[in-house]
């Protein structure tokens, strides 16, 4: 059968893909940014070469643990009127 070229390759269900399996074992590393954070600071991570080990950056997972003040430094309350802000994602 030949192949269609007005397709997109995406779109074949019908062929299976290929199999990667050269992968021993996955792992997690916890780095730390290189300097404290302030107001204004950008944040930044030096990540040091693995060894032989792949790094890869689409299943990278930054988690962050911030606290969120008003305009004058004082803490919601529960009270407090406010909108969640979708864009930090």
């Amino acid at each position: 059968m030949e192949k269609c070229y007005c397709t997109k390759s995406e779109l074949d269900l019908f062929t299976s893909s290929p199999i990667q399996l050269a992968i021993d074992r996955s792992s997690f590393v916890e780095i730390h940014p290189v300097a404290s954070i302030s107001d204004n600071n950008t944040i930044e991570f030096l990540i040091s070469g693995l060894g032989e080990s792949y790094f890869d950056l689409s299943h990278l997972f930054l988690h962050v643990q911030a606290r969120i003040l008003k305009g004058n430094g004082e803490a919601f309350q529960n009270d407090d009127k406010y909108v969640d802000l979708l864009t930090i994602y």
